[in-house]
């Protein structure tokens, strides 16, 4: 019995022994990233142990999860979790994997669980917020399909873009050299720029055994030589002159004593046939960067973990080159990045980004997003392009609605998936022209995208007409001309349709108008010396306008736009107009207005021919003193006037004598001004003696006139001129009248 039990605990020890050097061995191979021969270790430890601890559990779910067989990490998670795991990360891993697995009806369940075991928890209430969006985007289907793409690759496949005739992909079936090695924490060869010319796919059809593929048929593309490390994807700009080829670093990081490398930029730039290697000054052994394509703009987008331009995880920031120099990266912020990853960008013709993301409520692992850079986030593809799996590697010819995505939907494995959305095609043309019909050129149109908020600018050709198919599908557009100097704005609006062809018509009214004022009288009489004032909308009070003319003409521009005048002509009454607001609806760039200046009675009317003299005399009459006292009337009225009296003689006495005559006249009328109150810097006077005769009555030297006394007595007479203050003479002796 003694020895029966010495045999049995010798049993149990050496089943303890064998348990420890596993665990041991395991995690050696771990630690060396070796999951290959790792993982099954660890499911061996926890099978053969019902009461494997959690940090066995753990080990084989993580380790699982990492080399995507989400089911057997799901199996081994549900364990971990039952036995009250308290690590807030297997609680994260779970919601991750019922995605994976597409069992998203246990998922509230799960982050109902979570949030009374971690309350508070940021990253869990993300979930919680987030969990009716992933279901409603898990229902959600885009007018997208897909189809197997078959290409004589055997492993696994992703991000293939169109190069010469056929298509460039990244495959794990052709690494470079005659020995090919496998990568140890897959187990499968290392990645490789593959060739496959869609023209010549149906040559090969009887050579479809791996050797025969592998020694005649090789794949691999040449163009640019690729080492034995993972290689891929690639792009290129527009021109083909560029290449951006993701690869792994030269310099070897430890990590636990495991050596590792992150990823790089290689970008070539092509000379004659010849591809040539230049800098990239981001590459950093400290960080990764890799996944760069260039945008309409000539930006060259790229994904990075360096936390000097990005939010967290991996994001896609921005950069140029320019002159031979690189800017400085500009993260492209929260409208495209997370504090997850952002992987894989493309940007189509017509500039819109798509990407993966796991940072982004998605239905699984990586989906797929687009944005056009208007929106305030990124926009969901729907499925079938996204599923619960890992979905990325999307390119998109929108001009034909063909192209190609990756995922591992199918066992979990990189496979590259044909794509078509058929190309929305609505055709809209907008003729502009003035409300006379006439066509408004080289005019800038916009039409806006009212949900993104996206702008088309466009300016009309000769015949006034905008057109463009750059729309998106349901989508209300806002069609505006914001006008300028000359013409009103107009706009409308309308929904882009399916094969829809559209034409509107867009009218544009006058806005600086000519406002034309007509002078009359309600005798007929001539109008002359017309004073007229502006007052401005902004307040301010323009130059007054003087004219022997029966129209004025006012340009109505902005802030010199007239909102009301002022007339004053002697012996008329003053009058102010407002001019009336215009009725833009009516197709007028001249508006006219009369205005009818009403004559003073007799006691006011001035009549200047009145203000005669005797012969030799200076001396005032009783009838001019009449005349006068209508004079003094009106610049007591207005102030603003200055008043230069003229006084005249006729020809009989010498020049000298006529002189000082004509001075003392005007000095005769002057003193009566000056004696009825009015101030003596508005008055001065002027002798012209008999220099400036009305009639032609020469009497100097031997020449005898033979004007008669009323000839004569014109001719002795006394003028006066208004004068406004900026200057202007008015001659209103024309006013007088019969």
């Amino acid at each position: 019995m003694k020895q029966s039990l010495l045999i049995f605990f010798l049993i149990i020890g050496m089943q303890s022994f064998g348990q420890s050097m596993k665990y041991e061995y395991a995690q050696k191979l771990t630690d060396r990233l070796d999951f290959e021969r790792a993982y099954p270790i660890w499911c061996e430890i926890s099978e053969d142990n019902n009461n494997a601890d959690l940090a066995v559990l753990r080990q084989v779910s993580q380790m699982s999860f990492q080399m995507e067989k989400y089911e057997e990490s799901l199996k081994w998670n549900t364990i971990l979790l039952s036995k009250n795991s308290d690590s807030l990360s297997d609680y994260l891993r779970h919601f991750q994997l019922l995605c994976y697995n597409n069992r998203h009806d246990e998922l509230k369940a799960a982050i109902d669980m979570a949030s009374l075991k971690f309350k508070g928890d940021q990253t869990v209430m993300s979930w919680a917020k987030n969990h009716k969006e992933i279901m409603l985007r898990k229902s959600s289907v885009s007018d997208y399909t897909t189809n197997n793409f078959s290409t004589r690759s055997v492993g696994e496949q992703f991000s293939a873009i169109p190069y010469g005739k056929g298509i460039l992909y990244v495959s794990t079936d052709d690494d470079a050299g005659l020995i090919n090695n496998s990568y140890k924490r897959t187990g499968q060869e290392f990645l490789s720029i593959c060739y496959l010319d869609t023209t010549e796919l149906s040559k090969y059809k009887i050579w479809q055994k791996m050797f025969w593929k592998r020694l005649i048929y090789h794949n691999q593309w040449r163009e640019i030589p690729q080492s034995t490390k993972h290689e891929g994807p690639i792009s290129f700009n527009e021109e083909k002159t560029l290449a951006f080829l993701t690869s792994n670093q030269e310099y070897l990081d430890t990590i636990k004593n495991v050596k590792y490398s992150r990823l790089e930029q290689l970008v070539y730039a092509k000379n004659g046939e010849e591809w040539e290697q230049i800098p990239f000054p981001f590459n950093s052994h400290l960080f990764s960067c890799g996944h760069a394509v260039v945008d309409t703009n000539g930006w060259i987008i790229f994904v990075t973990d360096n936390p000097k331009y990005t939010m967290g995880g991996t994001d896609l920031v921005k950069t140029k080159l320019e002159n031979g120099k690189w800017t400085e990266p500009v993260n492209l912020g929260s409208q495209v990045n997370t504090t997850g990853n952002e992987l894989f960008p493309f940007v189509s013709d017509k500039g819109i980004l798509y990407f993966s993301s796991n940072g982004w409520p998605s239905i699984g692992g990586l989906d797929i997003f687009s944005f056009d850079f208007y929106g305030e986030q990124p926009e969901h593809i729907g499925s079938p392009i996204n599923t619960n799996a890992d979905d990325f590697g999307f390119y998109l010819d929108e001009e034909t609605g063909k192209g190609f995505i990756s995922s591992n939907r199918e066992n979990w494995s990189d496979k590259i998936y044909s794509i078509y959305k058929p190309p929305f095609k609505c055709t809209v043309s907008v003729a502009l022209k003035s409300c006379k019909g006439n066509p408004l050129i080289d005019k800038t149109v916009t039409l806006t995208d009212t949900k993104t908020n996206k702008i088309i600018s466009l300016k009309t050709d000769k015949k006034g007409k905008v057109t463009t198919s750059s729309l998106e599908k349901g989508r209300t557009y806002k069609v505006y001309y914001q006008g300028d100097k000359n013409m009103t704005s107009d706009s409308l609006t309308f929904e882009s349709v399916p094969n829809g062809d559209l034409s509107f018509a867009m009218t544009s009214n006058y806005t600086e108008h000519v406002t034309a004022l007509k002078f009359k009288t309600a005798l007929g009489e001539k109008l002359d010396n017309i004073v007229m004032y502006s007052y401005l909308s902004d307040g301010s009070k323009k130059n007054q306008y003087v004219s022997t003319s029966s129209v004025a003409v006012i340009e109505q521009k902005g802030n010199s736009k007239v909102d009301s005048v002022t007339l004053e002509v002697v012996n008329y009454e003053d009058i102010k107009f407002i001019i009336p607001e215009p009725d833009f609806s009516n197709c007028t760039d001249t508006i006219y207005y009369t205005i009818t200046l009403n004559r003073l009675p007799d006691s006011a009317y001035i009549q200047i021919q009145n203000i005669l003299y005797d012969f030799d005399k200076y001396n005032l009459r009783p009838e001019s003193k009449v005349e006068l006292d209508k004079l003094i009337s009106y610049m007591k009225s207005h102030p603003k006037y200055k008043v230069e009296l003229q006084s005249h003689t006729d020809c009989r006495g010498t020049y000298k004598y006529n002189e000082r005559l004509s001075r003392n006249r005007s000095k005769s009328c002057v003193n009566y001004i000056l004696s009825k109150g009015i101030s003596k810097d508005k008055i001065t006077a002027k002798g012209a003696g008999e220099y400036e005769l009305l009639e032609n009555c020469p009497c100097e030297g031997d020449v005898i006139s033979d004007c008669s006394d009323e000839q004569h007595q014109l001719n002795r007479r006394t003028v006066f001129l208004l004068i406004t203050p900026e200057n202007e003479i008015l001659n209103n002796n024309k006013l007088k009248v019969d």
